[in-house]
């Protein structure tokens, strides 16, 4: 056991620092000076770290302010906000005691500091004051290009409030650049590139999010931090799951889960409820995606999806999981939030309902209120989710020709961003419908809109795509489109094959 003299030393706080901000009690507690009047160590570490502060405060207030902001720190990434929150305040009573003798701080531990802070108020508060009074204080040194390690932390608190605000390019920026600037030991490398991984997913930057949850899985395998692994295993986690490999994807899931409970963590939890959603989505398991869904409501912690998103995803598992009267109160609770109504997600819920119900009609005309909201604001993926659902209602209650249309606007979302798990799923519906439809005439066109065959009879007469471009007041780009799916609808394999079959 080290005596009390030596935990004064520098190198020591150091040391106890670096444990409290990677959460490693276990560590700190070797570490800290035993109760007076006993050799064993305190039952509690935190309470041994708040008899160590109480000295410092008074001594060496710049070192209480360096290990009470990263106590604050460690605890906020396990998501114990109570006791993050008493730690900030030490640290700012700390900081005052640094201002008294040299003047305004704003050290690694300041910004540390103001970064729990942010981190606390908004899982707790769901409030910004923090977030944005840190972003002003960045804003200065960004500007100026002067930013270095001591701001990491700061920006991966402000990359974490962006990604829970639906900002996910902000997030991304603020992950990127805290990885950038960070070196070893100041930040839970693994933790942050999984965090950025997430974010580029969020964005639609599904091939970025492939890289960097290749390496987060890499760096997860040497980090000292826990979470760090945990975090890196479910990034790697998203991808197999979002293209089809469920057993990778489950492997790497159980693993992730195995791994957070040796240490809790905000960011790692956060991901892997990412993963699981995926998982269970691709795997049609619906059962454990209610499940997962119920567990993070009661976690505590803020989530990264908007009101809408999260009523959706519960609407998808309740339903599919034969949860009849539950999706139907869902849907009551949903219909009385703002801005719920004026939402893709609502109406294609809403949709699905009328369907069950046996009121086509109604189906049919919430399918249509659903196509005209889906927007570029919505999660890629959550956006050709939508487009299926109105695929499905208006091929079943409308124009089946017209429904897949929508299955192909699907389908090309999931092509871009490398999803072939549900690019797969869309061909099959498509081939399918086309099948019935062929088989229901003698039209060898059943399965084209008219805009289809318009174009088809083009073809036929030796039309470029230029040339229709110009004839149908359409884009080269849009003329291929139709092409391409003209193709796949009718399973030709080129424009010669059009041309005879329409001879």
């Amino acid at each position: 056991m080290v005596d009390e003299a030596q935990h004064e030393a520098g190198g020591t706080l150091t040391l106890l620092s670096e444990a409290a901000a990677q959460g490693s009690w276990e560590r700190l507690a070797a570490m800290v000076p035993p109760p007076p009047g006993s050799e064993r160590p305190w039952a509690d570490p935190l309470d041994g770290v708040r008899r160590l502060l109480a000295t410092r405060l008074a001594e060496e207030p710049a070192d209480a302010a360096d290990l009470a902001s990263a106590v604050g720190w460690g605890l906020a990434e396990q998501g114990r906000w109570a006791e993050a929150h008493e730690f900030v305040l030490v640290a700012a009573q700390a900081f005052d005691g640094v201002r008294a003798e040299k003047g305004s701080p704003r050290s690694s531990a300041w910004f540390d500091t103001m970064a729990t802070s942010t981190l606390v108020e908004w899982h707790t508060l769901g409030t910004t004051r923090a977030f944005d009074r840190l972003s002003r204080e960045l804003a200065g040194p960004r500007a100026a290009n002067r930013m270095t390690s001591v701001h990491a932390r700061a920006l991966v608190a402000l990359g974490r409030v962006h990604l829970g605000r639906q900002e996910s390019g902000s997030a991304v920026v603020s992950f990127s650049r805290a990885l950038r600037l960070s070196f070893e030991g100041t930040l839970d490398r693994a933790n942050v590139v999984a965090e950025l991984a997430l974010a580029r997913f969020r964005h639609g930057d599904w091939r970025g999010a492939r890289q960097d949850s290749s390496l987060a899985a890499t760096q997860a395998g040497s980090t000292p931090y826990v979470a760090g692994a945990s975090a890196g295993m479910a990034a790697d986690a998203i991808w197999p799951a979002l293209s089809g490999d469920v057993g990778t994807a489950r492997d790497l899931v159980d693993r992730a889960r195995r791994a957070v409970t040796e240490r809790p963590s905000v960011a790692a939890d956060i991901v892997i409820l990412h993963a699981r959603i995926a998982l269970a989505m691709n795997a049609g398991d619906w059962k454990e995606m209610v499940r997962c869904l119920a567990e993070f409501d009661d976690s505590g912690y803020r989530r990264i999806y908007d009101q809408d998103e999260w009523f959706a995803l519960k609407a998808i598992a309740l339903r599919n999981a034969g949860s009849t009267d539950e999706h139907r109160e869902l849907l009551r609770r949903w219909e009385g939030t703002s801005p719920g109504t004026n939402a893709a997600y609502y109406w294609a819920h809403r949709g699905l309902a009328a369907h069950d119900a046996g009121r086509g009609a109604d189906a049919l005309s919430a399918a249509a209120r659903a196509g005209t909201l889906v927007n570029d604001e919505q999660d890629a993926l959550g956006r050709g989710w939508t487009r299926i659902v109105i695929g499905t209602l208006t091929s079943f209650h409308g124009d089946p020709t017209v429904g897949m249309e929508y299955y192909e606007a699907a389908r090309e979302e999931f092509r871009g961003l490398g999803a072939d798990g549900f690019v797969k799923r869309c061909n099959e519906i498509l081939l399918a419908t086309a099948e019935h439809l062929a088989s229901q005439s003698t039209d060898p066109l059943a399965a084209l809109t008219a805009k289809q065959r318009e174009v088809a009879r083009l073809v036929a007469e030796g039309y470029t795509s230029a040339e229709m471009a110009t004839v149908l007041g359409l884009s080269k780009k849009t003329v291929d489109f139709h092409v391409a799916n003209i193709l796949s609808r009718l399973r030709l394999s080129g424009r010669r094959e059009i041309r005879r079959l329409l001879a």
